[in-house]
């Protein structure tokens, strides 16, 4: 009876089938091709309402509002950051003042 193999056996991985993404994108690409040959007329309607929804959707806006709002954020964000590395170093030298006047 053989032995059973375990993950950690790297005969396993070395023999082991590799395939690379590429070559796995172009077979989905030619597979998607081929379905689109066959019915083109459901991709063309897909590809259009795709386009309206992106039309609709007011993207410039949607990134012009979040680049505004993170800029507003920024600086509350990095003053708190600020405070705290403070805080932290000045509990630090508290710490070894302390330690030092001990002795």
């Amino acid at each position: 009876m053989e032995t059973a193999k375990t993950v950690d056996d790297p005969n396993i991985l070395s023999k082991a089938p590799v395939r690379s993404f590429t070559d796995d994108w172009a077979q989905t690409w030619s597979r998607l091709e081929e379905r689109v040959r066959q019915q083109p007329g459901t991709y063309v309607l897909m590809a259009l309402a795709v386009g309206y929804v992106l039309q609709v959707i007011p993207f410039r806006s949607l990134l012009l509002l979040i680049l505004r709002l993170s800029f507003i954020l920024l600086r509350p964000a990095v003053f708190l950051f600020c405070v705290f590395l403070l805080a932290k170093e000045i509990s630090r030298a508290s710490a070894y003042r302390d330690r030092v006047n001990y002795f």
